[in-house]
């Protein structure tokens, strides 16, 4: 009864107002508020021709988490792993923090961020891609909470002040990527549990941004970053319509995956062109960082759409593809000339993590996405790939 009163509330209304049209590319300006080092390393971004790398492996934890010392240990052997396989020493590296998990707040690892990272571009060391996420349940139960709204009515300001004061006495550049992946349907952030409004999204931005700034933080390099289609399909549901005032905002974060699964694959170029095309009219002016990326090797699981079945398959049984895959994926970004949105993508991120799904109790690998040892075709070709980089 209540839902159907509810329902019968509706009326429709006439529509009024023009939509906005956005004729010319969005401006980009370096914030006079940014440490020299900061400005410095951005400058270095925005004019480089190569590519800077990182690989995610693992998240940084606090500095007082009990899984400290284990996920250091982890950290250190993945990297030290894959920079000898690639012969390839990392300019980025990633973590992720999310604003708690359940009750228990999560901080800036800045124990582990200065220890592991510390780069400034020109140091040697790898700069710090720094994702936070406005979620307390890993993104999962999305019927559950979201923290949106308490955002909003002030109950994370404190938390987001010792955030900010954290990050500015790390005193290195971050790229600070907030929320990415809002414009889909499975982050406690996104704009269909959030009333379908992505101005809840943009105001719960600019009130971290803000608080940013009164804490005195002048060295976050802010990165906006939707996925390549937006889900649901729908006008609201689109990109743009989630993108901050111009002045919140310094770089275009890409996200698109190539999961691998099938029999065939859609190449790096192809898939990084459609967003060259997508973006290109708007971001001209910003440095472009595929700040999370993969192509898999054939998970062990293979869901088959429209069905609720799964088919036994062979875990990296399409390696060959992910070769090929990766191979053209460096020939692309090294041949600038006729790949025009190479010239835009200053910084990539592969997603080493698999993921998973748990089917009558056991966990399955969906998309092997972790560049593991086994994967003898997929580390040639980024050793390859990496050494061309070089030449060029």
């Amino acid at each position: 009864n209540r839902f159907d009163t509810i329902v019968k509330s509706f009326c429709e209304i006439t529509p009024h107002g023009t939509a906005q049209s956005i004729e010319t590319s969005f401006e980009c300006s370096v914030p006079d508020y940014w440490s020299d080092e900061t400005k410095a390393y951005y400058n270095k971004l925005m004019t480089q021709t190569s590519t800077d790398w990182g690989f995610f492996c693992a998240s940084m934890p606090s500095d007082n988490s009990s899984s400290y010392s284990t996920t250091l240990t982890k950290l250190n052997a993945e990297q030290a792993r894959l920079e000898a396989a690639f012969d390839h020493s990392f300019e980025i590296i990633p973590t992720y923090t999310h604003i708690a998990y359940g009750s228990t707040p999560h901080r800036f690892p800045n124990n582990m961020a200065s220890e592991t990272a510390g780069g400034n571009g020109f140091n040697g060391k790898p700069v710090l891609q720094f994702t936070y996420q406005f979620t307390t349940l890993n993104n999962s139960d999305l019927s559950g909470y979201t923290p949106m709204f308490d955002i909003l009515r002030g109950k994370y300001d404190d938390q987001f002040r010792e955030l900010a004061q954290d990050i500015k006495a790390y005193g290195k550049p971050v790229l600070f990527r907030l929320n990415n992946e809002m414009n889909t349907d499975w982050t406690s952030y996104c704009g269909i549990i959030s009333l379908l409004d992505p101005d809840v999204f943009i105001m719960t931005w600019e009130r971290l941004y803000d608080i940013f700034l009164e804490e005195g933080v002048d060295n976050c390099i802010w990165i906006w970053n939707p996925i390549a289609t937006s889900c649901p399909y729908s006008n609201w549901g689109e990109a743009l319509n989630y993108l901050p005032e111009l002045d919140y905002v310094q770089a275009l974060g890409l996200t698109y995956y190539e999961m691998n699964n099938g029999s065939s694959v859609s190449s790096f170029s192809s898939m990084y062109t459609t967003l060259y095309n997508k973006n290109m009219p708007w971001f001209d002016n910003y440095p472009w960082i595929i700040s999370e990326f993969a192509c898999g090797a054939g998970g062990e699981k293979l869901y088959n759409w429209g069905t609720s079945s799964y088919n036994d398959t062979v875990l990296g049984r399409n390696q060959a593809l992910q070769a090929q895959w990766v191979k053209g994926m460096f020939k692309a970004l090294n041949d600038k000339e006729n790949n025009a949105f190479a010239s835009h993508i200053k910084g990539a991120v592969w997603f080493s993590v698999n993921d998973y799904a748990t089917i009558q109790g056991k966990s399955y690998i969906t998309n092997k996405l972790s560049i593991t040892d086994d994967l003898t075709q997929t580390i040639a070709a980024f050793k390859e790939g990496f050494a061309a980089s070089k030449e060029e």
